[in-house]
C-alpha cells in the first residue's frame, strides 16, 4: 500500500512540475524538485490530517492524481484505476469491448477472446473482404490467416475494412502494414522527448502477397494505429483508400504501471507516415466527440505535402484517394425508427419470423433475391399482431430500410452468415465506391489512377 501511495505521489509531483507548481518558472533543478516534492507532500498531509471533510487516504491520492493528469496539455492522458485499468488490459489483449464497422459493440468476458478481424468473405469471384476491428494482441496474425483463406478461394483483390477501428497496439499496426510491404520499407517514424520514443519502424520481412490488389475502407472512426496502417500503405502506393477522412490521432501513447491495478497513460511521441506527414489533428480535453468527427473531415486551411504527384493534407487525418460519404438515415427512416422506440426488438423479432417462414415457402432460391412488396407487408402485419401501433403510411416511408434489414435476415437464415455479410456490404455506399474502381482496374496502379480521375470529376 505504501508503494502505491508513493507512485501516486510521484504522478502528482510530476504533474505539478509540468504545470508550474507555485507559479515557479525557474528550471526545475534537483534542489527545486526536492523542495517542490516536500511542499506537495506537506499539502497532502495537512489536508488529510486537518481538513474537516477530508477523504480517506486512498481517495485523497487518487483524486489528486486524477486532477493533475486532467490538467496536462495532453488530451489522451489518463489515470487508469480499478475497472478502468482492467478494461484497458482486456482491450489490448483482445478480451474486452470492440466496435464493429456497423457501429455495434462486441464484448467478451475476462477469458473470452474477441477476434480482431471478421471472418473473410468473397464478395465476387476474385474479390475478398475482411474487416480489422481493433489492433489488440495477435491482430496481424489473425488478419494474415483470413487473407490466406481468401487467397485459397481465388481472391485477387482484397477489400480491407478499417472503418471504426480505434487502433490499439502500435506493434500490431506495424505488423499489419508489413504484411503488404517490401522488406526494408519505412512504415512510420516516431519522435518524442526521449531517445527511446524516437525510432523508425521498417518492414522486417518480404511482402506476403505480391501482386494482390488492395482497397482500404476508412472513416472518421479510423484512428491511431489503424491510421498508421492506412498512411503507410497509402504513401507506398500499395492501396487505394476509399471513404471519409480519418480521425487524426497521430500520436504514440505509453502506459506506465503504478503498482496494483493502476497505471498512467501518457502521450510520449508523435508518429509520421513514410513521406513525413503528421496526420495528428490537435485536440483539447474539451473537444466533444461530435466536434472530433466534424473537424476530422475538414481540410480547408490545411497544410498540404506533395507525394508522388498527390497532394495530401497534414494534421487532418488520412485523406482517402476517393472520398465517399456514408449513407445515413433519411428523415423518414429516422421518423420510423423514432416511432419504433422501445419496440425495436419487436421489429427484429418480426424480421426473424418472416425469415423463418421464407425457408419453407420456396419463394427465395438464391442469395441475390429481391425483397418484394408482399414480403414487406408481412413485416407490417407481424408488427401489428405484436401490438406495435404505427400507421401504414409511416411504415411505407421506410421501405428501403425495411427491405435492407429483411433481406439481410432472410439471407442469414437461408444461406448463412457470409451471405448476409455480402448482402449488407454490397448495399454499402463506400463499398460500392471501392468495387466500382476494382471492377474497372487490372492493377494497383489502375486503382490509384481511377480514384484520381473520379476525384477530379
Amino acid at each position: 500500500m505504501k508503494h502505491r501511495f508513493g507512485a501516486l505521489a510521484m504522478v502528482a509531483m510530476g504533474s505539478f512540475l509540468c504545470g508550474g507548481w507555485l507559479l515557479n518558472r525557474e528550471p526545475a533543478g534537483e534542489a527545486n524538485v526536492q523542495h517542490q516534492s516536500r511542499v506537495l507532500e506537506t499539502v497532502l498531509s495537512v489536508i488529510y490530517d486537518h481538513s474537516l471533510d477530508s477523504p480517506n487516504r486512498t481517495e485523497l491520492f487518487e483524486n489528486t492524481a486524477r486532477a493533475l493528469v486532467s490538467q496536462l496539455r495532453d488530451p489522451y492522458a489518463e489515470l487508469l484505476v480499478g475497472d478502468g485499468y482492467r478494461q484497458f488490459n482486456r482491450q489490448m489483449s483482445g478480451t474486452g469491448a470492440t466496435v464493429l464497422p456497423s457501429g455495434e459493440r462486441a464484448t467478451g468476458g475476462d477469458a473470452t477472446r474477441i477476434p480482431a478481424t471478421s471472418t473473410g468473405v468473397m464478395l465476387a469471384p476474385a474479390v475478398g473482404y475482411v474487416a480489422l476491428h481493433t489492433l489488440s494482441e495477435g491482430a496481424a496474425q489473425e488478419l494474415a490467416t483470413e487473407v490466406w483463406n481468401l487467397r485459397k478461394q481465388g481472391m485477387r483483390t482484397l477489400v480491407l475494412d478499417l472503418r471504426n477501428n480505434p487502433g490499439g497496439l502500435i506493434k500490431q499496426g506495424v505488423q499489419v502494414a508489413e504484411l503488404f510491404l517490401d522488406q526494408g520499407d519505412t512504415i512510420a517514424t516516431t519522435r518524442g522527448r526521449k531517445a527511446s520514443h524516437t525510432k523508425a519502424y521498417l518492414a522486417s520481412s518480404a511482402e506476403r502477397w505480391p501482386g494482390l490488389m488492395i482497397a482500404v475502407l476508412v472513416n472518421d472512426g479510423t484512428a491511431s494505429s489503424a491510421e498508421l496502417i492506412a498512411g503507410a500503405l497509402q504513401d507506398h502506393d500499395r492501396v487505394v483508400i476509399v471513404g471519409q477522412p480519418t480521425f487524426g490521432k497521430g500520436v504514440l501513447q505509453t502506459t506506465y504501471p503504478l503498482g496494483g491495478e493502476m497505471a498512467i497513460k501518457l502521450t510520449t511521441a508523435r508518429w509520421y507516415t513514410p513521406s513525413g506527414r503528421s496526420i495528428n489533428r490537435p485536440r483539447t480535453k474539451s473537444d466533444s466527440a461530435v466536434a472530433d468527427r466534424r473537424r476530422a473531415a475538414e481540410v480547408s486551411g490545411a497544410r498540404f505535402v506533395s507525394h508522388d504527384g498527390r497532394r495530401m493534407p497534414e494534421g487532418h487525418g488520412i485523406m482517402p484517394d476517393l472520398v465517399v460519404r456514408r449513407e445515413g438515415y433519411t428523415p423518414r427512416e429516422r421518423a420510423f425508427l423514432d416511432s419504433l422506440g422501445s419496440s425495436y426488438p419487436t421489429f427484429r423479432a418480426a424480421l426473424s419470423h418472416i425469415a423463418l417462414n421464407a425457408r419453407g415457402n420456396g419463394e427465395v432460391v438464391s442469395e441475390d433475391f429481391e425483397v418484394t412488396a408482399e414480403m414487406r407487408a408481412r413485416v407490417y402485419g407481424a408488427l401489428v399482431e405484436r401490438g406495435v401501433q404505427m400507421s401504414p403510411e409511416l411504415f411505407a416511408t421506410a421501405s428501403r430500410y425495411v427491405d435492407r434489414q429483411l433481406g439481410s435476415e432472410i439471407a442469414r437464415e437461408l444461406f448463412g452468415e457470409a451471405a448476409a455479410t455480402r448482402r449488407r456490404l454490397l448495399a454499402d455506399r463506400q463499398m460500392q465506391g471501392a468495387l466500382d474502381l476494382i471492377n474497372r482496374a487490372a492493377t494497383q496502379a489502375d486503382l490509384l489512377r481511377l480514384a484520381e480521375e473520379s476525384t477530379a470529376k
